[in-house]
């Protein structure tokens, strides 16, 4: 339908404990976004061990731009 956006939340869909036999998954989520279409909440794991979500957005350059120095300046204090 013409302006709908999903969001689908995969937190609890297993995919990062599938086992292949080649180790623990790095990501375990969707193998393609559709940034037009859908966002997807991915459970994610960093290097020390502290559990987070990635949510994948698509935003046009200078939209990127300033979300990025937002965030820069947010988490600098």
């Amino acid at each position: 339908m013409p302006g709908t956006y999903i969001v689908s939340d995969l937190r609890r869909a297993g995919f990062e404990k599938v086992d292949f036999g080649w180790g623990n998954a790095i990501y375990g989520g969707t193998a393609k976004a559709i940034p037009e279409l859908a966002s997807f909440y991915i459970p994610f794991t960093n290097k020390i061990g502290e559990d987070g979500v990635v949510v994948q957005f698509c935003l046009p350059a200078p939209a990127m731009e300033r979300l990025f120095k937002e965030l820069e300046g947010m988490l600098k204090g």
